[in-house]
């Protein structure tokens, strides 16, 4: 598999918990995760060891602008953004991302 300048590995999702429903069976958690507050993502972005151009950039962000707008709370990322920040840094609750 020849990787070009711009492209990615290959991922998939690994559900890495799961919870019983009442009769023992398995349910999926979910995926998308609640809208973040400033703290949050600045956590998070820290957490993960990068700089704000390498968290956007991580993302897919064009704007790198974005992060500090997020970080101080003059933006919010909505669901899915958060939740690929979660899974792009590997701090989702409930999965994982594994190359293929």
């Amino acid at each position: 598999h020849k990787q070009t300048k711009n492209s990615y590995p290959i991922v998939v999702f690994d559900h890495t918990k799961k919870k019983k429903n009442q009769k023992g069976k398995n349910l999926m958690i979910n995926l998308i995760q609640k809208k973040p507050t400033a703290e949050q993502v600045k956590a998070l972005r820290e957490k993960a060891g990068l700089s704000g151009s390498q968290f956007a950039e991580l993302i897919g962000l064009s704007n790198r602008q974005l992060i500090s707008d997020y970080e101080n709370n003059r933006k919010t990322p909505n669901a899915q953004t958060w939740t690929l920040m979660l899974l792009a840094t590997n701090q989702h609750p409930n999965f994982e991302l594994r190359e293929k």
